[in-house]
């Protein structure tokens, strides 16, 4: 699968690292000249015409920004993968009603909106055997077919296909975004970054 990632920071990075050799995976970039030492090339956000999958590996604030400049064109019609949570300065939520996956999905209805990969932080996200037990990811989308390309890439990181669950439409993004608040409780009780949560049944 191509995949295109925006942007070019730590997330952006990681994932880019864990699907090298598995796809064909580059970084889009407004300003992509100069950009180097990244495990996949730097491209323009043209370039994002010919990916299959869009991820949008940005600070949640200003993805809406960014996708706006993109453009609907290069959009429809792509499964677009955001990972993102929208928070500001003092950690709130920006869409504490809603989330940024619907905002995405409501301007691009033409896009595979799906949600994902949103909470555990980027070590786990790519190593998720690095944990003393398996444990969950989520994701939630209206396309069907787009949330099993999503599972797909959850496995290439090491994740098992068993391990991800279908939450339904991308109005259940809500849940997973609102988890940052617990991810960030944990991470204060515990001490650092390093752990997820598991379903049990």
């Amino acid at each position: 699968m191509r995949i295109g990632i925006i942007g070019t920071g730590h997330v952006a990075t990681a994932l880019a690292a864990g699907w090298a050799g598995k796809h064909d995976v580059f970084f889009a970039s407004r300003h992509p000249a100069g950009k180097s030492g990244l495990p996949a090339p730097v491209k323009g956000y043209g370039d994002l015409a010919s990916a299959e999958l869009i991820v949008t590996a940005t600070p949640g604030g200003q993805t809406l920004d960014i996708l706006q400049q993109i453009g609907a064109g290069v959009l429809d019609g792509k499964i677009l993968l955001d990972v993102g949570n929208a928070a500001d300065a003092q950690f709130s939520l920006l869409y504490p009603n809603g989330s940024l996956a619907a905002k995405i999905q409501e301007a691009y209805p033409g896009a595979k909106v799906i949600k994902a990969l949103n909470t555990f932080n980027t070590t786990i996200m790519t190593n998720p055997g690095s944990l003393s037990a398996s444990t969950t990811a989520f994701v939630s989308g209206n396309d069907d077919a787009a949330k099993r390309a999503v599972i797909d890439l959850h496995t290439a990181l090491g994740w098992k296909a068993a391990d991800v669950i279908d939450l339904g439409t991308i109005d259940a993004a809500r849940a997973q975004e609102h988890y940052f608040y617990l991810f960030f409780a944990i991470l204060r009780t515990v001490g650092g970054p390093a752990f997820n949560i598991k379903v049990v049944r």
